[in-house]
């Protein structure tokens, strides 16, 4: 099957403190190879932990951020970026798949930018 060329972190996806976010989710069964995540903290006074997820969906609707769907805790110190590779691409194949980014920050204003790299299946 031939891949498209998607843009799948456009927009970039704003991931706000104390927030459990989706920043990439499967549409219509549509196979999609995960590569990579960009993370930036727009903060530059504070640090800040987050943790990525792949999800899969919960009786056909999108899973929430949790221990067991955990693959990364990561701390970015104040305007750090971050590029999360994965060796191999990850496959998500159902509707409501989701790739989540959890902002463990408590401070209000800690935010971290997210672009999710990586193809579907044309």
């Amino acid at each position: 099957m031939a891949l498209a060329k998607a843009n799948l972190g456009y927009p970039v996806a704003c991931v706000y403190n104390n927030t459990d976010t989706a920043v990439y989710t499967v549409a219509s069964n549509t196979k999609t190879y995960i590569r990579s995540l960009l993370l930036h903290n727009t903060t530059a006074s504070n640090d800040i932990t987050v943790s990525i997820h792949f999800a899969q969906n919960s009786g056909g609707s999108a899973a929430a951020a949790a221990d067991s769907n955990m693959v990364a805790k990561i701390t970015l110190t104040g305007t750090d970026t971050y590029f999360f590779e994965l060796a191999y691409p990850f496959i998500l194949t159902s509707t409501n798949d989701t790739v989540r980014v959890k902002n463990l920050s408590t401070t209000s204003g800690d935010t971290v930018n997210v672009t999710v790299l990586g193809d579907q299946e044309a």
